[in-house]
């Protein structure tokens, strides 16, 4: 038991270090990130200037002297000799440099016009200093925007942090505005927010918990499997202080040892680990040596209430002891309440993902417009209030439908609370359809796919000038409430000349997959009898704005063949979009596979904690037992021998277990669906083998020594 203790403590020690590393870590990433930034610092996002870097350079400078405004811009991901570099150029004021906080760990910044640090040696003559660059994962340089700038040919678009007077801030902006000539409104709107992940600090407090929750029990148990140590050193006459010197100095002497060998280790490995590093270490250590003190003094007191015949004789009071192991109980089994549900709900969503997965292996090669960039002209176009990209994009959909079969859907999801919503618009009352409708507005090519499902050739449906919508036999009686609130999503204000034919289909089990984003989000990855909107070339070119989305939702599907690439690089030519850079891929690759991967890493999380849970628990209801069967273990066997019923010898222990369980099937019955109440009764049915298994096994071992006289005395 004793060895069970040290081997704790040095694991609490390990996971306090590793808390302390991966915050440094984390606090490392966040400072470069903002390495600019003062409390009066605001970012812009010029982007299609059309404008060089030197060619505004001169302006930016006259302004940050007029203003007394620093202009720092950041370019991240820039390759130079097999480095990633991240630059941060700037035009520096006196008054900014005083207030920049540089952690350097050797050298100046230098001044205005010629700071150069960076965080490692770029060999660079005209390096001032070296940033402190603890893991060495960060390729950093800052330096003035002139010399970033000299001798190469950049674009004025990028991210630019503006350090300045808040007085002077609509001045300032307005300045920029024209320097660019972008509006204000559009120059300060983020293009993307850059996020750092932190590391799963929910895991490590969870598991330290657990470890912690254990090592507590541990020491609650830990006097009464050495108890007649301690009756013979109290018959000795050594007092309780040196008793529990003598018992708990070892476990002590191993944390304290580790957790400085621990602090070696990290600055050899990290030699510019700073010193606020190890304070934050050091105060962390020192809480948990101190927690361990607590705890086994708190242990200790069973010296004090125990007599040394009782001790001897094997007469024991373990009530604290076994008030500490139930609370402790009691605890895991709380959280266990509050993380199954989110488990559960996690498990469920990766079942219907992977589901999804499998069903992307069919389609994962189709194609789609994953990336793309503006001209300058079709920028300034937007800019004036008309949309050419758009245009040229639908020119190049049209092209694509006839050389390479091009589908094209938008899926949406409906119910009553959507139909009622814009009930008041569409002035048609809509009818109650009772459950959510898939509605799919498609082409001809997405169509010819489910051509066995309708009585007349699809491709009547797209002539003439109405709005065919192909309704289900299962909601026939409310198609014209759903069509009717259904108008809205082809123009902003109702057509005049809206005309429309409804068709219904016979209902059938065959079921579509839907590759978006959002119906993955909502877990409706399969539709069943959808309506089908069928969008001709009159109402198509009100959709061709959806092509410019992101390929998790982009609405073209294309089969990837070698005809059908040729085919699209033809058709991005004529519709004169060859300098937008436009690429076609896979939208499961370019999207999807980092969002289901992502959901693994949170199923994983949220398994990790429930593991931690559940191994606490369950060794909770094996201290329970080895500590009843030590406390009482006369009464137990007597008992035992004269014919008393298990369930009458540890009726206490079960109605505690047994209310346990059941508050907590209560709370799962009422507050999550069904895979969270199976988690939970699998949960319950580990906890009772233990507790069987346990009981079993102890109780045989206490008859055993009884009956060979031990502990009777």
């Amino acid at each position: 038991m004793r060895k069970i203790l040290a081997c704790l403590s040095v694991v609490m020690v390990c996971f306090t270090g590793l808390f302390t590393v991966l915050r440094q870590l984390y606090d490392e990433q966040v400072y470069y990130n903002s390495i600019e930034e003062t409390t009066m610092s605001e970012k812009i996002y010029p982007s299609e200037t059309g404008l060089s870097l030197q060619e505004v350079l001169p302006q930016l400078e006259a302004i940050s002297d007029s203003y007394g405004v620093t202009i720092v811009r950041t370019d991240e991901n820039v390759i130079e000799e097999d480095k990633v570099i991240t630059y941060k150029a700037g035009i520096y004021t006196d008054t900014y440099l005083s207030m920049w906080n540089l952690d350097l760990i050797q050298g100046t910044t230098g001044n205005v016009d010629d700071v150069y640090v960076a965080s490692y040696d770029t060999g660079d003559e005209e390096q001032k200093g070296t940033l402190r660059n603890v893991f060495g994962n960060t390729n950093l340089i800052v330096e003035t925007l002139s010399s970033y700038s000299e001798g190469k040919d950049l674009s004025a678009d990028g991210v630019y942090t503006l350090s300045f007077d808040n007085g002077n801030r609509e001045a300032i902006l307005n300045e920029l505005s024209s320097v660019f000539g972008i509006p204000v409104e559009e120059m300060t709107k983020p293009s993307y927010v850059k996020s750092i992940a932190e590391p799963p600090y929910v895991l490590l407090i969870a598991g330290f918990i657990g470890i912690a929750l254990v090592f507590v029990m541990v020491s609650a148990l830990y006097p009464y499997i050495i108890m007649k140590e301690i009756g013979v050193y109290r018959l000795l006459g050594w007092d309780r202080i040196s008793i529990w010197h003598k018992l708990n100095a070892g476990i002590l002497l191993v944390q304290l040892s580790f957790a400085f060998f621990v602090g070696i280790m990290l600055k050899l490995l990290f030699p510019e680990l700073p010193l606020s590093f190890f304070f934050a270490y050091a105060g962390m250590q020192l809480m948990v040596i101190l927690g361990t003190m607590l705890l086994s003094s708190a242990g200790m007191t069973v010296i004090r209430h125990n007599r040394i015949a009782d001790i001897l004789h094997g007469n024991i009071h373990g009530k604290a002891a076994g008030a500490i192991c139930y609370v402790v109980k009691c605890a895991v089994f709380i959280a266990l309440l509050f993380t199954l549900p989110g488990l559960s709900d996690n498990i469920h969503r990766s079942g219907s993902y992977m589901q999804a997965i499998s069903s992307f292996e069919e389609v994962k090669s189709d194609l789609t417009m994953t990336n793309y960039t503006f001209t300058d002209a079709q920028f300034s176009a937007y800019m004036s209030g008309s949309d050419e990209f758009t245009d040229q994009t639908g020119m190049m959909f049209k092209e694509l439908e006839s050389t390479a079969d091009a589908e094209f859907s938008i899926i949406q999801q409906v119910d009553d609370e959507y139909l009622s919503f814009y009930e008041r618009w569409s002035g048609i009352p809509y009818q109650p359809i009772q459950q959510e409708k898939t509605v799919i507005q498609c082409n001809e090519n997405y169509l010819e796919d489910y051509t066995s499902w309708f009585d007349e050739d699809v491709h009547s449906y797209f002539a003439g000038s109405d709005l065919v919508y192909l309704v289900p036999e299962s909601i026939a009686e409310q198609s014209e409430g759903v069509v009717g609130s259904l108008w809205y999503l082809f123009d902003a204000d109702k057509p005049e000349d809206w005309t429309y034919r409804i068709v219904i289909y016979p209902d059938n089990r065959e079921q579509i997959f839907l590759p978006d984003r959002s119906s993955i989000d909502a877990g409706n990855l399969y539709a069943e009898n959808p309506v089908f909107v069928c969008l001709h070339d009159r109402y198509m070119e009100d959709k061709y704005g959806f092509i410019a989305q992101s390929a998790v939702n982009n609405p073209i599907r294309i089969a990837d063949t070698t005809d059908n690439r040729a085919a699209i690089q033809q058709a991005i030519i004529n519709a004169g979009l060859e300098d937008n850079q436009i690429v076609f891929d896979s939208a499961y690759e370019e999207g999807f596979k980092e969002y289901f991967d992502n959901l693994r890493s949170s199923v994983i999380l949220m398994g990790g904690i429930v593991a931690v849970i559940m191994f606490v628990s369950i060794l909770s209801s094996w201290y329970i037992i080895r500590l009843l069967l030590i406390v009482k273990k006369k009464e137990i066997v007597v008992k035992k021998l004269i014919g008393f019923r298990w369930i009458d010898r540890y009726a206490r222990q079960l109605f505690f277990f047994v209310f346990i369980y059941l508050i907590g099937f209560i709370r799962m019955i009422i507050g999550t669906d069904m895979s969270g109440t199976v988690l939970y009764v699998f949960v319950i049915a580990i906890d009772l083998l233990v507790f069987a298994m346990t009981l079993i096994k102890q109780e045989k071992h206490s008859v055993v020594q009884v009956l060979k006289g031990e502990g009777m005395a």
